[in-house]
């Protein structure tokens, strides 16, 4: 049977054209749908930025309507992978208008002396190795900082030399107290902090290492306590170094799914065409 399937035959013409059923097409087009999810998943699985999971978590499973299917993308943070963002400075959001004044110990920002505002920022560290999806890996900032990129991609010998950095602060920090924190209570009780010096300075303007002042939290729930690795760094409007958020190159990874899309149904109907023929 000779016939002729594009991106742009409607189903109804995909119909008369193949003599294939609608249920047929519409079997296709499912299968179609997951392999275009999972294009994607594959796409951004294979990205260098330690926001790769919550870009990942943010493709929502294929959502089926009467005649079409779609796969939404949502957040704010994937979107800007996405799409894009210009250079920022993250005072105009993290000590931005939408943010309240309240006083030190209370969650927002604070007046200082100087008349402008601070807040302290936190920082997850997560296990070297960890596939979580809040927080980075102990050692993997540093992975592009010890290495040339090789074509844009990390080799395993850098790689391993920052894991290897990881299990080093990963074993002083589990050693620490505890600082302890009920979340239906109010206050913390601190323990130790990590010393500087078990990392080199991630960038020239950085005053220590990313992992100095590191603690152990320790949060007590009714039936479990849950213990996770924390920073804070001080971000201020009357101390101008620091706190850019470099530009963000929009992967368009979304453009590679409709090429994909747009290539793979003309061929998964053709395919099912041959196999009928030869039944």
């Amino acid at each position: 049977m000779k016939y002729s399937i594009t991106n742009n035959t409607s189903p109804k013409d995909a119909i008369k054209i193949t003599g294939i059923t609608k249920d047929i097409l519409f079997e296709i087009l499912n299968d179609v749908a997951d392999a275009a999810r999972a294009f994607w998943i594959n796409k951004a699985n294979k990205d260098r930025s330690h926001l790769r999971n919550d870009y990942i978590n943010a493709i929502q499973p294929v959502n089926i309507g009467k005649r079409t299917w779609t796969i939404s993308l949502l957040g704010e943070v994937p979107h800007i992978i996405e799409d894009g963002s210009p250079r920022l400075d993250m005072r105009t959001t993290l000590l931005g208008n939408n943010i309240p004044i309240v006083p030190r110990g209370q969650r927002g920002k604070h007046r200082n002396k100087k008349g402008g505002f601070y807040r302290y920022i936190p920082f997850r560290h997560t296990i070297p190795g960890s596939k979580k999806t809040i927080g980075q890996a102990m050692g993997s900032a540093y992975a592009n900082k010890m290495g040339v990129l090789n074509r844009g991609v990390l080799n395993r010998v850098i790689l391993n030399r920052a894991n290897k950095l990881g299990r080093l602060v990963y074993k002083k920090a589990k050693k620490l107290s505890k600082s302890t924190t009920e979340p239906y209570k109010s206050g913390n009780i601190w323990g130790d902090r990590l010393k500087a010096g078990y990392a080199p300075k991630l960038k020239p303007h950085h005053k220590t290492d990313i992992y100095a002042g590191m603690v152990k939290m320790s949060k007590t729930y009714e039936k479990a306590t849950q213990s996770q690795y924390m920073t804070f760094r001080t971000i201020s409007t009357t101390v101008k170094e620091g706190w850019y958020r470099k530009e963000i190159f929009g992967r368009q990874y979304a453009g590679d799914v409709i090429n994909f899309v747009n290539n793979i149904i003309p061929k998964a109907i053709d395919a099912y065409i041959k196999n009928r023929e030869k039944s």
